[in-house]
């Protein structure tokens, strides 16, 4: 299998840090992308969309489909399928 088209750093020490799937975030919660999934396809299209490592998405929706906003892009928008939002692991900010 090869490996998704980037890596991801976390900042903050692993016994600090709340890791949940994006599905399990609360809707209004912040969130920092902490890992993409293993599928190097979905990895590259997330990537395309402006979804990248370290990245913060504001929760607006959860369920089919799970709308977030990326932190950077102000009023930018996506969907993403349940099954991708269970894939993407998050650090929920506080």
């Amino acid at each position: 299998m090869r490996q998704a088209p980037f890596e991801t750093s976390e900042t903050t020490p692993k016994a600090e840090i709340r890791r949940v799937s994006l599905a399990a975030a609360p809707c209004g919660s912040r969130a920092r992308l902490l890992d993409a999934g293993a599928d190097v396809a979905q990895s590259a299209a997330l990537a395309a969309m402006g979804v990248t490592p370290d990245e913060v998405l504001v929760v607006h929706r959860s369920g089919e489909p799970t709308i977030v906003s990326l932190g950077t892009w102000r009023g930018r928008r996506i969907g993403l399928s349940a099954r991708a939002a269970r894939e993407l692991i998050v650090a929920i900010e506080d």
